[in-house]
Parts: C-alpha cells; structure tokens; sequence
C-alpha cells in the first residue's frame, strides 16, 4: 500500500475522480491499490484547495532574510542610502535574536534590486529656482523652431581647478535615478575653478 507522499500526480486524480463519482474510501482504495488513509487525505486536500501537484518542496535551506526582513532593510535603505553594507547588516541585527551576515544581506540588495551607484550630479536649485524654471517653460513652450532660431544662447565650460565630488555612493534601484536622495548637489565653481566663454 502506498502512503499519499508517494503517490504520482495521475494517482491523486484517479483517487479524487473515483471518490467525486460517489465511490467509497475502500473502494477507491483498492482501485489505486492505496490505503485507506491516502484515500482520506488526497481527496480532503482537494475539497479544501490545498492538494499539492509536486511532490518534492524547495530545495535548500530556508532564507535568512524572509519577505518581512527584506522591508525592514528597504525602509533601512531609503533612511540612509548612503550607508554602507556593513551599516546595514548592524541596523538589521539590531534587537533581533537570529543574526545574518553582512553576506546575506550583501545578496539580498542585490536580489531587491538595490545595488550601490554613483549620485547623480545636478546643480543646487532652491524653490524659487524651480518655481522661475517652471514658469519659464510654461511661458515658451508653444515657440515654434523658427522663434528659437532668433534666440543667441552663450555656451560656456567650467574648468575645475580642485575635484570636490568625494565619489559618494548610494543604493537605489534602477527606477530611482532622480529621486531627490539619489543626487549629490553642487555648487558653481565649487573648491575653485575658471570659466571659459
């Protein structure tokens, strides 16, 4: 006799068609050559939805950092993108009794999407900058080619004379690019530099 665990796919329907069709447990178990209790619980998993059609679970350990850890170090990111992996293996550990390795969590950003990146140069506007930018925008937007072609803009270029950047590093994910914490501001002629018109 076999036990449910160790019956096939084709086994566990022909029990759930034969006992749908009104046949006894006995029946239906000596249809399948099965005991009695396969029978009981293949066709209790089937009313209640939970009948499984593999046989074999997942393989390997369970992970360390489950869907509720992985939020917890989302939230943990986005406070401080700027903190490194071992800051944020420290602030998950934090008042928890099982403890995972700068490893794992390493691995986890990495599956979440959240690798480290460099900030995003962009000058430092001030709302009255975004406000005059917007009105800008509204104010020119239906000039046709032939009424920007009248208009002379002057280029210039910026030598440094002292790099500033200090190549800071982020997590963020690909979608993240312009969030206002994912760019470093500057600052015209920051640490010195000359301008060439």
């Amino acid at each position: 006799m076999q036990k449910s665990s160790d019956l096939s796919d084709v086994q566990k329907d022909m029990i759930i068609g034969f006992r749908a069709k009104g046949g006894s447990i006995s029946e239906t178990a000596n249809f399948v050559n099965c005991s009695r209790t396969a029978v009981v619980k293949v066709y209790r998993a089937w009313q209640n939805a939970t009948i499984q059609n593999q046989r074999r679970g997942t393989c390997g350990a369970p992970r360390a950092i489950d869907d509720r850890g992985e939020r917890r170090l989302r939230r943990c990111v986005r406070a401080n993108r700027r903190a490194t992996v071992e800051q944020l293996t420290a602030q998950m550990n934090q008042g928890t009794t099982k403890s995972v390795s700068s490893t794992t969590v390493q691995r986890t950003l990495l599956r979440m999407g959240l690798r480290s990146r460099r900030l995003v140069n962009a000058p430092m506007l001030t709302a009255v900058h975004r406000r005059r930018r917007l009105e800008f925008a509204r104010q020119y937007r239906n000039w046709t080619s032939t009424q920007w072609r009248q208009v002379a803009f002057s280029d210039e270029s910026r030598f440094m004379l002292h790099r500033t950047d200090g190549r800071w590093r982020i997590r963020r994910e690909t979608s993240e690019s312009k969030h206002p914490a994912t760019i470093a501001g500057r600052i015209q002629a920051g640490g010195g530099s000359i301008m060439v018109w």
